[in-house]
C-alpha cells in the first residue's frame, strides 16, 4: 500500500494542483463562465420545457431494453454501461435534456481550460477563450447530437470523458512521471470511444489542434521552450495511447457482444463493400458525388 502511494505520490499532488489552476481560471475567467450558460441556454433552453422527441426516443421510452441490446450490438457499450451505473431507465426526457445541458456546460468550460492551460504553458496571454465554446454549441453536427434525446446526455457525458482524457495524456506527455495520469487518461478515452463512434475522430481533431498550436507557438518562440526531437515523440506517444485506447473499446465491446450474446446487423444492409463489384460501389460514390 505505502509502494502504491510513493508511486503516484506526483500524481496526487499534481492533481491538486490541477485544481487549485482550474478554480483560478474560474476565478479570473468568470465572463466566459457566463457566456457558455448564456448561449448554452440561449441554443438549447427550449428543451427543458419543451416535449420533442424522434421515432428512436419513443422506441427507447416503450422498449428501453431492446434499445440497449441494440447500442451494444454496434459497438456502443459506453452508453449501455452508463445508462444502468446512473439508473436512468426508464427514460425521462426532461431529465436527459438538463443532465445534457449541464454536462455540456462542463466539458465547454473544461475545454476553454484546457486551452487556457496550453497557452500558459507557451507563455502566452490566453486570448479567444470563448471561440471554442461558440464552435460547440452553434455546429450544427453537434446540435443535430445534442437534440438526439434518446442518448443526448450519455453522449454529452463522453464528451466530457474524451477532453478529460485529451488533458490527462498530454499532462503525462509533458511530465512521464505522472504515471495516473496515463492510466485515468486511456481510461477515458476509452470508455469515450466505446459510447459514441465519432468521438474517436473529434480526439484526432483536439490532438492534432493542440499539437500544430503548441508546435507554431514554439516555432515564433524565440528561446525555443521545446525541442524538435520533443515533438517527436509526442507524436508518437499521442499516436500509442491513441491505439491502446481503441484496442481496449474494441475488446470491451467484444466480450459484453460474446458474454451477453448480443447480435445486431444495424448497417450490415447498408454496406455494399464485398457485396457488390468494386466498379458498382466507385460508381455508386460518383454518383453520390455528382448529386451534391
Amino acid at each position: 500500500m505505502k509502494r502504491t502511494k510513493s508511486f503516484f505520490k506526483n500524481d496526487f499532488s499534481e492533481i491538486k494542483s490541477d485544481f487549485v489552476s482550474f478554480l483560478h481560471f474560474l476565478k479570473e475567467n468568470k465572463i466566459i463562465v457566463v457566456f457558455c450558460w448564456f448561449f448554452l441556454l440561449f441554443s438549447y433552453g427550449i428543451k427543458l420545457f419543451y416535449y420533442s422527441i424522434s421515432v428512436d426516443t419513443e422506441i427507447a421510452i416503450l422498449d428501453m431494453d431492446g434499445t440497449l441490446d441494440w447500442w451494444c450490438g454496434i459497438n456502443r457499450c459506453g452508453l449501455v454501461f452508463i445508462k444502468k451505473v446512473l439508473r436512468l431507465i426508464p427514460l425521462n426526457p426532461f431529465v436527459a435534456n438538463f443532465l445534457m445541458l449541464l454536462t455540456v456546460f462542463l466539458f465547454l468550460v473544461f475545454l476553454s481550460f484546457i486551452f487556457y492551460s496550453l497557452s500558459l504553458r507557451m507563455s502566452l496571454k490566453p486570448k479567444g477563450l470563448f471561440i471554442l465554446p461558440c464552435v460547440f454549441i452553434a455546429q450544427p453536427l453537434f446540435v443535430e447530437q445534442f437534440n438526439f434525446t434518446l442518448q443526448t446526455f450519455e453522449v454529452s457525458f463522453a464528451f466530457l470523458l474524451m477532453f478529460l482524457a485529451f488533458y490527462f495524456i498530454t499532462k503525462w506527455i509533458f511530465d512521464p512521471r505522472l504515471t495516473f495520469y496515463l492510466i485515468f487518461g486511456v481510461f477515458c478515452l476509452s470508455w469515450s470511444f466505446a459510447c459514441y463512434q465519432a468521438i474517436v475522430f473529434l480526439y484526432i481533431t483536439v490532438a492534432l489542434g493542440a499539437f500544430i498550436f503548441v508546435y507554431i507557438n514554439n516555432l515564433k518562440n524565440s528561446e525555443n521552450i521545446f525541442s524538435k526531437s520533443f515533438f517527436r515523440i509526442t507524436a508518437v506517444k499521442y499516436l500509442i495511447t491513441f491505439f491502446f485506447s481503441f484496442i481496449f473499446c474494441t475488446l470491451a465491446n467484444f466480450f459484453v457482444q460474446k458474454i451477453f450474446n448480443i447480435k445486431f446487423d444495424y448497417v450490415n444492409n447498408m454496406v455494399m463493400w464485398k457485396k457488390d463489384s468494386f466498379f458498382k460501389c466507385l460508381k455508386g460514390i460518383l454518383f453520390y458525388i455528382k448529386q451534391t
